[in-house]
């Protein structure tokens, strides 16, 4: 039998959707994108996407085999949620590219190899590798 290696697929800096997880006032608002959206893509908007400013003790968790850093950076709401394929803007009835970054590059693996074998890897960029 023929062995299937898989192929994963990491973007480039910046290249992976990022979603806000919060819950909104009333519990039930859905995930709000905030990199990338048109407007972004199209330089009418920054994103708020800061890294929180805060650190907490890490030598406190006895789970925690590495000593070498006693702090660590905390966590936000922000997650990444898929490679950044095509940004759109839907006017009307109609759709602009605004961006199309990999699209034709994962939908091409994608059939080729099929889903089981090409897997996409979105990252939180603005983090140490070691955390996503």
């Amino acid at each position: 039998t023929e062995s299937i290696h898989p192929i994963v697929f990491v973007p480039a800096l910046m290249a992976s959707e990022l979603e806000r997880q919060t819950k909104g006032k009333n519990g039930k608002d859905p995930p709000e994108k905030v990199y990338i959206t048109p407007s972004i893509g199209l330089g009418l908007s920054t994103p708020n996407i800061a890294l929180p400013i805060t650190w907490t003790d890490a030598t406190s968790n006895d789970d925690d085999d590495d000593q070498s850093c006693s702090l660590k950076q905390d966590k936000d709401d922000i997650l990444p949620v898929e490679v950044l394929n095509k940004i759109e803007l839907k006017c009307c009835c109609s759709s602009i590219p605004i961006i199309d970054q990999y699209s034709t590059f994962t939908k091409y693996f994608e059939d080729e190899y099929g889903e089981d074998v090409f897997y996409t890897f979105p990252y939180d960029w603005r983090r140490d590798l070691n955390e996503s």
